[in-house]
C-alpha cells in the first residue's frame, strides 16, 4: 500500500504543479513560438526586400547607362523611399547625382548628394559624397559651403581629395599660400596627380617645406 500512496501521492503533486504552473507554462511555450515565427518571417522579408533593392537598382543601372535621366529619376526615388537603409539605395542616390549633374541641375544632384549623408552610414560614401558636394559648391562660388562641407571628412583615405579641393578653392579665393600648402598636402597625402602638380605649379610662389 505503502508504494500506491507514493505514486498517488506523486500524481496530486503533478497536477496541483500543473494547476499551479500550467497556464504560465503555456504561455511561455506560445511566446516562445511566436518569437521564432516572428524571427523567421523577419529573415524571409530581409530577403525578400535585398531582391527586390538589387532588382530596382539593375533596373536604375540599365537607364543610367544609356544616360536616360528621366527614366532613372522614378526608379531611383522608389528604391530611396521604400529602401533607404539598403546600401544600394545609398549607391543609386550618387548615380542620380551624377547625372542630375551632368544635366546640369545642380540643385538635383545637391538633393542626392545630401540624402546619402542623412541617409547613409556608410563612412567611405558618405566622405565621397561630401567631396562631390564639396566640388558643386565650388563650382558654385558657395565658398563658405564648401569649406565647411570638405572639413567634415575625416576619413585619412580621402585626404589627398580633400585636400586638392581645398587648394582649388582658397586657390579661386585668392588665398595662395594656403592653396599652395593644400595642394602640397595633397600631394604627401598620395594625390600626384598631374592636375594637382600642375595646379601647385600654376601659383608661382616659392615652394615651402611642409
Amino acid at each position: 500500500m505503502s508504494d500506491f500512496e507514493t505514486d498517488e501521492q506523486r500524481m496530486d503533486s503533478i497536477r496541483q504543479w500543473w494547476r499551479d504552473n500550467g497556464k504560465q507554462l503555456t504561455i511561455g511555450i506560445l511566446l516562445a513560438i511566436t518569437g521564432l515565427l516572428a524571427w523567421q518571417w523577419w529573415q524571409t522579408q530581409q530577403v525578400a526586400n535585398a531582391q527586390q533593392a538589387s532588382a530596382l537598382f539593375q533596373k536604375l543601372l540599365a537607364q543610367a547607362n544609356e544616360n536616360n535621366t528621366a527614366m532613372a529619376q522614378p526608379i531611383a526615388q522608389q528604391l530611396m523611399s521604400e529602401y533607404p537603409s539598403n546600401a544600394q539605395s545609398a549607391l543609386a542616390a550618387m548615380l542620380m547625382a551624377k547625372l542630375s549633374y551632368a544635366d546640369n541641375d545642380t540643385d538635383q544632384a545637391e538633393r542626392f548628394l545630401s540624402w546619402v549623408l542623412r541617409e547613409s552610414d556608410n563612412q567611405p560614401l558618405q566622405a565621397i559624397a561630401r567631396l562631390r558636394l564639396a566640388s558643386l559648391f565650388i563650382n558654385q562660388k558657395q565658398w563658405q559651403q564648401a569649406e565647411n562641407t570638405l572639413n567634415q571628412i575625416a576619413s585619412a583615405a580621402f585626404e589627398g581629395q580633400r585636400q586638392a579641393l581645398l587648394g582649388q578653392l582658397y586657390q579661386q579665393t585668392n588665398r595662395l599660400e594656403k592653396a599652395q600648402q593644400a595642394l602640397q598636402n595633397a600631394i604627401a597625402a598620395g594625390n600626384d596627380s598631374p592636375l594637382v602638380t600642375l595646379q601647385k605649379d600654376s601659383i608661382g610662389l616659392p615652394a615651402k617645406s611642409s
